[in-house]
């Protein structure tokens, strides 16, 4: 239940923004009038939280360089450098 909006559309709604000499320019939006937002990093962390109350060990700066699977293709465990 999105709705596609041309640039008209977009310069109608919002006038404040740099129509002219923005950076990337905008040529249109898409509005979805029932959503809101999530900042990204609150979504990860939510992601993190939920996997280390699975048993799942989270570990930051580490390369994953390959999975570990049992017969089935289930990933049982991580390869890291």
């Amino acid at each position: 239940d999105a709705d596609l909006l041309d640039a008209t559309q977009i310069r109608k709604m919002l006038p404040f923004l740099n129509y002219d000499n923005a950076r990337f320019p905008i040529q249109g939006g898409l509005l979805q009038r029932r959503a809101g937002t999530a900042r990204h990093d609150a979504v990860v962390w939510g992601y993190a939280h939920a996997a280390d109350k699975l048993g799942v060990d989270v570990i930051q700066n580490c390369e994953v360089t390959g999975f570990i699977r049992d017969q089935n293709g289930a990933i049982t465990g991580v390869e890291t450098s």
